[in-house]
């Protein structure tokens, strides 16, 4: 939530809407700086509508089709790439990790608890 002095600072980005209007902002309230159609600023608010129950299925379907589009890779072969790109010829040989209350259980992320792997190719 911002304060005062953020808010100071934001309120002429977004003027005619005031510094106290920005903090009066209730959940779900948006205020929106974009260009008109002549190009110039033009700022716009609204209300979006709150999110209704997931669907644990569709859920699940959108994660898929994101990893089929965005991660047809596995997570190991992307950071290969990165290294790679960033200069490296030969990657560093991989260290086992200490099983400690970080790294056991799926981490402090909770990530394993969460379904195992994210990406194509990944282990869980």
């Amino acid at each position: 939530e911002p304060g005062p002095e953020d808010v100071r600072d934001l309120g002429r980005l977004f003027a005619p809407v005031s510094p106290e209007e920005l903090l009066s902002m209730r959940r779900f309230d948006v205020v929106v700086r974009t260009r008109g159609s002549d190009g110039t600023p033009l700022v716009r608010g609204g209300r979006v509508s709150m999110p209704g129950p997931a669907d644990p299925e569709r859920l699940a379907a959108n994660v898929a089709a994101s990893d089929e589009r965005d991660a047809p890779r596995s997570l190991k072969e992307v950071e290969q790439e990165v290294f790679r790109r960033s200069g490296g010829n030969e990657l560093p040989e991989e260290k086992p990790v200490a099983n400690t209350s970080e790294t056991s259980a799926g981490g402090s992320d909770g990530s394993a608890a969460q379904g195992g792997a994210r990406h194509v190719g990944d282990t869980p």
